[in-house]
């Protein structure tokens, strides 16, 4: 919400216009679309997003192990609960 207020406040979405008008224009000159587009968004905004999704891809990925083995004792937690209720 806070991009799409900054994007609107600085008119960056007439940028994204020009895409549909000619798109020749944005694949040649895509680099300097991509300066402009990083210029007028709130960059430390942007930054800390980009820092926070890395952050939950890499304790995902590093957690992956021991979710397996989580759920493996939960179910022997589970059998036994149900062998006990017997």
């Amino acid at each position: 919400m806070i991009i799409y207020y900054a994007f609107s406040q600085q008119q960056t979405f007439d940028l994204f216009t020009l895409i549909y008008e000619d798109p020749e224009i944005i694949s040649e000159y895509w680099k300097d679309t991509l300066y402009i587009i990083w210029e007028e968004s709130p960059q430390m905004f942007v930054i800390g997003c980009l820092l926070g999704i890395l952050g939950i891809i890499v304790v995902i990925a590093g957690t992956r192990k021991y979710r397996g083995i989580i759920a493996k004792k939960q179910s022997h937690v589970a059998k036994y609960k149900k062998h006990m209720s017997i």
